[in-house]
């Protein structure tokens, strides 16, 4: 080392071992103004700094946490409370190809159930290529199309506020019943809610409403177009009558 070279800065090492309730409290305090302890190993009342509300210091928190195995969850109070727990073990996020196995799966199901509909409404056709393509086209793409829209509209609503929730799955059964025609029994998601924090109620309120409105306003629109598309004249006498039951928005809608 020569005379005009500067001598390093040195490095000073810390004696004392942190413990891991030291190293929570100090990465907490780096997104929080802490307060008193409360009860249970890693909680505080806390402020938020910096001008930001906690819920927003929760979610720059928790983007730090969650590479060590951890998350901040928030408690109702005055402050609020926050605590630190650590993720659940083997956590499960369902890969991008069982999706799509289970997408296969459930689309083959909604098409039986969609084949089993348009042989019971109309008896004297006979089962083929034919009746499971006019299922396809008739049924099962625009249930799957809607079911795409909703999941995106969610996750896209989840996004702005900082969750990442995945996508939705439905669960179908190839059966037609005239009290619920569309096979499908419900949906699951990508990742499990326990392991999804969401900031507030306004978050949760949102993200949570977002896909049964996009269902809701989906079925009105389809209703409206199948009730467009079905014939005005009667069937003839030797063909056994169909029987609609229309919903209360329907009925309503008959009188504009």
């Amino acid at each position: 080392m020569t005379a005009s070279e500067s001598e390093p800065e040195r490095l000073e090492i810390d004696t004392e071992t942190w413990s891991k309730r030291d190293l929570i409290q100090v990465i907490s305090s780096r997104y929080f103004a802490l307060g008193e302890v409360e009860s249970g190993e890693y909680s505080w009342r806390v402020n938020g700094i910096n001008g930001k509300s906690v819920s927003e210091c929760l979610l720059d928190m928790n983007s730090h946490l969650e590479k060590l195995g951890m998350i901040g969850l928030l408690d109702r109070g005055n402050p609020p409370v926050m605590s630190v727990v650590e993720l659940p073990t083997g956590v499960f996020v369902m890969p991008r190809w069982q999706q799509v196995v289970i997408w296969i799966t459930m689309f083959s199901f909604m098409t039986i159930a969609g084949t089993g509909l348009l042989l019971r409404n109309n008896p004297e056709l006979t089962f083929g290529i034919s009746i499971i393509a006019d299922s396809c086209a008739r049924f099962s793409i625009p249930l799957a199309i809607t079911i795409l829209l909703a999941s995106e509209a969610k996750r896209r609503v989840a996004s702005r506020y900082g969750v990442s929730i995945g996508q939705l799955t439905p669960l179908a059964f190839p059966i037609s019943e005239p009290i619920w025609p569309f096979g499908i029994a419900g949906f699951i998601s990508q990742r499990r809610s326990d392991q999804v924090p969401i900031p507030n109620r306004k978050a949760l309120g949102l993200i949570e409403v977002t896909s049964p409105l996009v269902l809701f306003l989906s079925g009105i629109i389809m209703t409206i177009v199948g009730i467009s598309f079905t014939s005005t004249q009667p069937p003839p006498l030797n063909s056994p009558p169909m029987v609609f039951s229309g919903n209360s928005i329907l009925e309503m809608l008959q009188f504009l």
